[in-house]
């Protein structure tokens, strides 16, 4: 799973954007605040054609947000297409790389701005 965060958190860093314009909307895909399950989970159904069978794939929704030296939030990605929220499973990546689990408490206030639709893409964040 480490591994996989590390990943994670390689490409998204790659492919952070650059737009820092002050008080920016948030965006996000259709069906934020609906789309969980009771479970904290996105799902999605699917049938395989000959084989009429139902296959149910969950994939916790994480995510993982840039802090600096202070613990200010720099930026954040999530792989749900939505803002981090209540639910999430959630990282802090530090500057020096190194990655911990953080609770949403801390980020409980936090106003999320910018354009989170493209899942695993770094979305900057005023301060």
């Amino acid at each position: 799973m480490c591994a996989g965060l590390l990943l994670f958190g390689t490409l998204g860093h790659a492919g952070a954007r650059s737009d820092t314009t002050r008080s920016r909307p948030l965006v996000e895909r259709p069906g934020c605040s609906s789309g969980l399950n009771d479970t904290g989970h996105f799902e999605q159904a699917s049938t395989t054609g000959a084989l009429q069978q139902d296959i149910t794939l969950q994939v916790p929704a994480t995510a993982l947000v840039r802090v600096d030296d202070g613990g200010h939030v720099l930026a954040a990605l999530t792989n749900t297409g939505c803002a981090p929220r209540p639910g999430d499973d959630l990282f802090y990546v530090h500057p020096n790389g190194s990655i911990d689990a953080a609770t949403m408490r801390a980020l409980a206030h936090h106003p999320w701005v910018g354009d989170f639709t493209i899942a695993g893409v770094y979305v900057l964040q005023d301060r």
